[in-house]
């Protein structure tokens, strides 16, 4: 069966609706369709996703628009890069966790070790996608 645009326009609505707030749904389908094709949209990075589906928020230009004061953001800014900063060590730590565990543990304990190590690489790539759409924004560092 060949994905389509309808198939991707259907998950974007099942996102979408399983969160607050109202989209164009057809800006959202037309932005990934012109940038990756007729793709399910578990293949597209979820902070990219959030990125496109944000933009096309039906109530981002109103004032009802949720805002998030200077303090709040200079904390989640931090956060994301502190964490980001420490990911190199993390993931030297997570290795050689890693390796230890190939040899000592049986193989069911490694694998979910390994399910936990690609949790850990997804959030780091959450939190990068969070300090570039601040920087988008323009609010970067």
């Amino acid at each position: 069966m060949t994905f389509t645009a309808s198939n991707l326009r259907d998950q974007i609505i099942r996102a979408t609706d399983a969160s607050d707030g109202e989209y164009n749904i057809d800006a959202i389908t037309e932005e990934i369709l012109a940038e990756h094709g007729a793709v399910d949209i578990d293949s597209i990075d979820s902070g990219e996703f959030w990125a496109i589906v944000g933009k096309h928020a039906a109530d981002q230009n109103t004032s009802d628009t949720a805002t998030i004061d200077k303090e709040a953001l200079d904390a989640l800014r931090l956060a994301a890069k502190f964490v980001l900063d420490h990911a190199d060590r993390i993931d030297q730590h997570n290795s050689l966790s890693m390796d230890i565990l190939k040899m000592t543990a049986p193989s069911a304990t490694y694998e979910v070790a390994q399910e936990t190590q690609k949790d850990s690489i997804q959030q780091a790539k959450d939190l990068g996608a969070v300090l570039t759409a601040l920087e988008a924004a323009g609010i970067d560092s």
